[in-house]
């Protein structure tokens, strides 16, 4: 499945947030030192008949480099160019879910143990894929607390029906009440079990019940929905970050009406 990136950097824009109803992180007493840069042509290929996106940055770091306390973020997040009025609900969903888990490492990194080291989080945007009526994004982070043994591995996926001007929930492709969820939990094992490297069943199992919130981190790419699991949650010590796809053919019967269109539409 295609993979393009495209890096834009433009200013943050939160009063944006709260003329849509979007919380922004609560205001501390020291202002967060940030960083913007000029906007500059998406660096994609995308078809011109696509939908485009670009990619803005929040930046920042304690005064102090290292000691208890010390942070640094950057963090990119995809907003999409087109309509204002179709797709503003959607930029402000992806860019409050991103300012709140600045705030929540923020958080983390300032009521941490103390010590020599500095906390860290670093999220990449990327697109999967892009059509008229369809963006398909993911942000893939890596943060490290101060004094953590490992660093948490979250990644974000955003499924944005831009007719309709919303990020799409699981729920939202499937027939309320329909099995949807047996087909998801039954291949996401079967599928993390060829790719698990050490862990047990247990694990396995619990990772992959059939429960809305094992899946709510998807793409629905060109030919399969792709689940993207956190990094410890479907099979521990899973190399890299665990994925699983299920083809649509398996999937067609449960999907809501109007949802096979969407995800088979490329223009």
């Amino acid at each position: 499945m295609a993979r393009r990136a495209v890096v834009v950097v433009v200013a943050l824009l939160p009063m944006a947030l709260a003329a849509c109803g979007v919380a922004a992180p609560p205001v501390t007493s020291q202002p967060e030192p940030t960083g913007t840069q000029p906007a500059s042509p998406s660096a994609g290929a995308l078809n011109p008949t696509s939908t485009r996106v670009r990619t803005e940055v929040l930046v920042g770091s304690s005064p102090d480099g290292t000691g208890a306390g010390a942070y640094r973020y950057r963090v990119e997040y995809p907003q999409i160019d087109g309509n204002p009025g179709l797709v503003r609900g959607v930029d402000s969903v992806i860019e409050g879910r991103m300012r709140r888990d600045v705030a929540e490492f923020l958080d983390a990194a300032r009521t941490g143990p103390p010590g020599e080291g500095r906390s860290d989080l670093e999220c990449m945007s990327r697109t999967d894929r892009a059509t008229t009526r369809l963006a398909v994004l993911r942000v893939d982070c890596t943060e490290q607390q101060a004094g953590a043994a490992r660093p948490n591995a979250p990644s974000h996926t955003f499924n944005c029906d831009l007719m309709r001007g919303r990020v799409l929930t699981l729920q939202d492709l499937f027939t309320q009440g329909s099995e949807y969820l047996t087909v998801l939990s039954e291949a996401a094992r079967q599928q993390l079990r060829a790719k698990l490297v050490s862990g047990d069943d247990r694990t396995l199992s619990e990772g992959t019940s059939p429960a809305v919130a094992n899946f709510k981190d998807f793409l629905l790419e060109k030919d399969a929905l792709v689940v993207v699991f956190a990094k410890y949650q479907g099979a521990v010590g899973a190399d890299g970050q665990p994925e699983v796809d299920i083809s649509y053919g398996d999937l067609e019967r449960y999907f809501a009406s109007g949802v096979k269109e969407l995800v088979a539409t490329e223009t």
